[in-house]
């Protein structure tokens, strides 16, 4: 926590920074204060400048993480899978699973003073839930919307999808009356978003820290917080230093490498908790062009790849090799048919004979072909994974290219662009595998950021999981994941690596109410209590 007091300290980060925080006072926010009297504020250090921060157009870590400050869902998820109300104080669906019926509450009002009402829901239903890279899915079985008042919402979907209200708990209400008739996508209200939610926007300085402030009228009670600022910091280094001297409250362990986060969890100040659901860290094959486009290359290559040796360098050991597309921890959807551990168990040896077989055997030079690796500089643990790969192929005369470059860039190079051999980056399950590791292997023939960049379009994979979505039923859910894990087996272009329940570093000397501040899509703001 950082106290009116010492904001001089934190103002030498930079001079933007000091600015900001100099000018944060109780009577800009709502008046919150510890028994001091002073202004609690709460610093979040990140490792990229997202590109917006409307969380609802994003799955970008940092753009979510803000949005969540500032947007509200209609339905809240819990750790424990546990629905809540959220803006939707009650739903109800037929017997068939394919119409919805929310209702809303009544005195919810946006940042700017207008009443959230129905007519806001209906255009983020039909507007702008197909912009989201997970939208998309509920976009395309969704029949129509219906709003016959103010408070009701009626949803009427083309067929079942099962995991349908688990889903909304990701996705952010926009306000219509700031969007309709615009071009989402471009609207300048993404750089400077209006909500419903518990934060109101403050500040963006690219490159440098975003600010956002206590909504004094949240219609859920106004935070003990008055001031969260997300600061961005590219330099891991910058950022351990910055948390150890107290400058910063939180930072995310992806984006500190395994020797800092080994560093801090051995520092009793300190408590390294989990953020909610499993992530996996994801490696896409180009499946179109190039050597791995062959099948057998993809197979070999990921049989050179020491998963083991990813999750206790890159992770320090907060990860595990991961058994298939579907996390472990999803019990339930897990194939006991499914082992990657076993079916490519790491071995150098095989690996070469294997490229040896498809075509590819070493030259005079001891090489085979040269590939790229690409993936986000300002995560850690995703250059710390390159860096494995890296070594692990080049054993096997594989030259290994890595380009660790901005998150923006990443984007457009891999999913606009499809300029890439290999890339890598870790994807959370999100509430559902129908929602969370389908989108990385159904085909994406629109080139949506944040969803399969492959190039490969299976009929089987696709239909597989179709089943697993529109089937109700738990076991039969159950058998359709196993179809797509087995033929994700045959095809590797999407292949997991480790499988990491994602964790964030935070102050327990400085906060309390830190094991019940995370959901599965964001943070509880109400529980976290400056000491």
């Amino acid at each position: 926590m950082i106290r009116s007091r010492k904001l001089a300290a934190f103002a030498t980060l930079t001079a933007a920074a000091a600015l900001v925080l100099s000018g944060c006072s109780s009577s800009d926010n709502g008046g919150n204060s510890n028994s001091n009297g002073d202004e609690v504020v709460f610093v979040q250090a990140v490792g990229s400048n997202p590109p917006h921060l409307n969380g609802q157009l994003s799955t970008d870590v940092t753009t979510r993480l803000v949005g969540f400050t500032m947007f509200d869902t209609l339905v809240k998820l819990s750790t424990e899978y546990e629905l809540s109300p959220s803006l939707a104080t009650s739903w109800e669906a037929n017997a068939e699973g394919t119409q919805y019926t929310f209702k809303l509450r009544d005195d919810v009002k946006w940042h700017d003073g207008e009443p959230f009402t129905s007519a806001d829901v209906k255009f983020n239903m039909e507007e702008v839930l197909k912009l989201h890279p997970l939208g998309v899915t509920l976009a395309n079985v969704q029949e129509s919307v219906e709003t016959p008042d103010d408070t009701t919402v009626i949803v009427n979907l083309k067929e079942p999808f099962a995991p349908y209200i688990e889903a909304l708990s990701s996705h952010m209400m926009l306000p219509k009356h700031l969007y309709a008739g615009t071009d989402i996508t471009t609207n300048p209200v993404n750089s400077k978003p209006v909500g419903t939610g518990p934060y109101k926007f403050k500040e963006f300085i690219e490159g440098d820290h975003i600010t956002v402030v206590n909504n004094p009228d949240y219609w859920a009670g106004a935070s003990n917080i008055d001031t969260v600022i997300v600061k961005i910091m590219p330099d891991a280094n910058a950022r351990v230093l910055s948390i150890q001297s107290g400058e910063v409250d939180l930072v995310s362990a992806t984006f500190l490498n395994a020797a800092q986060v080994g560093t801090l969890k051995k520092d009793s100040n300190f408590t390294l908790f989990n953020n909610a659901l499993p992530s996996t860290m994801t490696l896409f094959f180009n499946a179109t062009e190039g050597p791995t486009a062959n099948a057998d290359v993809r197979k070999a290559l990921y049989t050179a790849m020491d998963r083991g040796a990813i999750a206790k360098n890159a992770y320090y050991e907060t990860a595990t090799p991961s058994r298939g597309p579907i996390p472990a921890a999803i019990t339930w959807a897990a194939s006991s048919k499914v082992d990657f551990n076993k079916q490519f168990a790491f071995d150098a040896d095989k690996a070469g004979k294997m490229l040896d077989a498809a075509g590819f055997p070493k030259g005079s030079d001891g090489k085979r072909f040269d590939i790229n690796i690409r993936t986000a500089a300002s995560f850690a643990t995703y250059v710390a994974t390159a860096e494995s790969i890296k070594s692990s192929l080049e054993s096997i005369g594989v030259g290994v290219n890595i380009i660790a470059e901005d998150l923006n860039v990443f984007v457009d190079q891999v999913y606009t662009q499809h300029n890439f051999d290999m890339a890598i980056m870790a994807f959370g399950s999100y509430e559902d595998p129908s929602l969370g590791v389908s989108r990385l292997y159904v085909c994406n023939e629109k080139s949506t950021a944040f969803r399969n960049p492959t190039g490969m379009c299976d009929a089987e994979i696709d239909a597989a999981f179709k089943g697993a979505a529109t089937t109700v039923d738990r076991d039969q859910r159950a058998k359709f994941f196993e179809q797509a894990e087995l033929r994700s087996a045959e095809l590797m272009s999407t292949v997991p690596l480790v499988d990491d329940e994602a964790q964030s570093l935070i102050r327990n000397d400085r906060w309390s109410g830190v094991d019940k501040f995370t959901t599965t899509t964001g943070a509880d703001w109400s529980v976290l209590r400056a000491k």
